[in-house]
């Protein structure tokens, strides 16, 4: 077999995808590179200048393969599923099983509805999300059927029923299960829903305030009163945001904080000038450069979500400028990835940052009062060391 001296000798200069493997032929470590020579290479030299966790993946090394592709977008495509397959231990993994859920709407069927779902699918429909918390989007279709008289029912209850439910008697719903009801009409309601969904708030307030009057000047005064009471309940909802901005409309900031081998991610949402929450996670400092480590949180962390029109980190570094693009394949928008500006945009990732460092050190103040419980369980029993199950 050749040894690895020699295939260090033979690395192309192509790109492409390196797995090193160990000596039992696991492989510990998957990276990409314009220049596989240089970045392979690079690894065996100058290691005194290489972080603890890289010296430690070098000691490991036995073995590595290659897979060459013809641009970055491929490598970058090939590295995030061989990292998802594998698991490879020295790279930066998400251990994320959370599916965001999505809402669905789909003006083809006869009756539309709002429908939330796991899974986008190219069906045709319409989606809102991915949304970072089922609980707050509960909350928010809960406000949303207060203001708009939607269906709820499903399709089989829609199909078979006989009378119109409850929420038509208390004016939730037009009951177009057994009611003639205008289907533009009704359409015009769930167009309505969809845009303060998506947080259009101030944009359908003026589309409502447009038929408000119309409505009055026609001296229909019902569909006017209805009309107004929709634009208070909207009003009282946008109240509620939790910090409206000045010139940052949609884009995530990514905050990252770094303790010893631990790592913490912190994404905070920002859609149509109002911070919706964010998302966070810890993980395992890899063997890579910091821009490899951000590189591989992006290319994960957006495998299943769709990507706002900015993504705005404290340090772009060597992330390769084809990575926006491989993120954003599935949409129809494109997508930057950059340094955030001075002023608000900074001010966002200096929140992120915050977050990041708060959350890594509430996880270790947790660790902490857990060891001091177990220390505490052995002295009073007289253990010869900490119990490692309770049961």
């Amino acid at each position: 077999m050749i040894s690895l001296a020699d295939k260090l000798k033979q690395l192309p200069q192509d790109s492409g995808v390196y797995l090193m493997k160990d000596k039992k032929g696991t492989i510990i470590y998957v990276g990409k590179a314009k220049n596989l020579k240089n970045r392979v290479s690079s690894y065996f030299q100058n290691s005194n200048q290489h972080t603890y966790k890289t010296r430690a993946l070098v000691g490991e090394i036995c073995d590595f393969d290659l897979m060459l592709v013809q641009n970055e977008v491929e490598a970058l495509l090939l590295e995030r599923t061989l990292i998802r397959h594998h698991m490879p231990r020295f790279n930066i993994l998400l251990r994320d099983d959370k599916e965001y859920p999505f809402l669905r709407i789909c003006y083809e069927d006869p009756w539309p509805r709002i429908q939330k779902v796991r899974r986008r699918k190219e069906d045709g429909a319409h989606y809102i999300g991915p949304f970072s918390s089922s609980s707050r989007l509960n909350v928010l279709l809960r406000q949303v059927y207060k203001i708009f008289p939607l269906i709820r029912c499903s399709p089989h209850e829609f199909k078979t029923a006989k009378r119109p439910c409850n929420y038509y008697h208390m004016k939730m719903c037009l009951g177009p299960c057994t009611l003639p009801v205008d289907r533009k009409y009704y359409v015009s309601l769930l167009k309505d829903a969809e845009s303060l969904l998506e947080g259009n708030v101030s944009k359908l307030r003026r589309v409502l305030e447009g038929r408000m009057k119309a409505a009055a000047k026609a001296e229909n005064y019902e569909l006017a009163a209805q009309l107004r009471d929709q634009i208070q309940a909207i009003d009282h909802i946008s109240q509620q945001q939790v910090a409206i901005l000045d010139s940052t409309v949609d884009a995530d900031v990514i905050g990252v904080f770094s303790a010893g081998d631990k790592r913490s991610f912190n994404v905070t949402m920002v859609r149509n000038k109002a911070m919706l929450g964010g998302d966070h996670f810890i993980v395992e400092s890899s063997a890579g450069t910091p821009s490899e480590e951000m590189t591989s949180f992006i290319l994960q962390y957006y495998a299943n979500k769709q990507v706002p029109s900015q993504v705005l980190l404290r340090d772009i570094g060597e992330i390769e400028p084809e990575l926006a693009s491989v993120i954003a394949q599935n949409q129809d928008w494109a997508v930057t990835i950059r340094n955030a500006k001075k002023g608000e945009e900074s001010d966002l990732l200096d929140i992120s940052e915050k977050n990041a460092m708060h959350q890594l050190e509430q996880q270790e103040n947790q660790k902490n009062q857990q060891q001091l419980g177990l220390q505490l369980l052995q002295e009073t029993l007289n253990l010869p060391r900490w119990p490692e199950r309770i049961e």
